[in-house]
């Protein structure tokens, strides 16, 4: 019975995280970055830093290349860049993060409520951005 109550007070007490199921929509639906930050911010929590540090540096590869092949092909299409997506949310998800959590379900979800706002203003703000270069470049300016 005792220790029934102990390991009920070790869950309890381990930091909430993001959930695998988290970095894998955020990797695919934005870019493999945003999920990798979350992957990053869930391993710094457990004091994984190195780990973090890895996942992290490693969406960064994966975006860059991804956008990289975009630019260097002319027939790159969007299809193509979706795919590329979804192979690099099942690398950060299904290798990293078992790899580096394989005890997740014994750790409390992390709301993705901040991270979706935070996404969500950084695309307004890119979109209003390339909208603002279109209008001026239409003005002459």
């Amino acid at each position: 019975m005792e220790e029934e109550k102990e390991d009920k007070l070790d869950f309890e007490i381990r930091p909430a995280i993001y959930s695998k199921s988290a970095v894998l929509w955020f990797s695919f639906l934005m870019t493999p970055v945003y999920g990798g930050v979350l992957l990053m911010m869930s391993l710094k929590t457990i004091d994984k830093r190195k780990e973090a540090a890895t996942a992290f540096i490693s969406s960064l590869l994966m975006t860059l290349t991804i956008y990289a092949l975009s630019f260097y092909y002319e027939n790159f299409t969007r299809a193509i860049t979706f795919f590329l997506n979804l192979l690099c949310a099942f690398i950060l998800s299904d290798l990293f993060y078992k790899k580096h959590i394989p005890d997740a379900a014994e750790y409390p979800k992390r709301s993705v409520l901040w991270p979706v706002i935070i996404a969500v203003a950084i695309m307004v703000i890119l979109v209003g951005m390339i909208m603002l270069a279109f209008w001026i470049q239409d003005q002459g300016v």
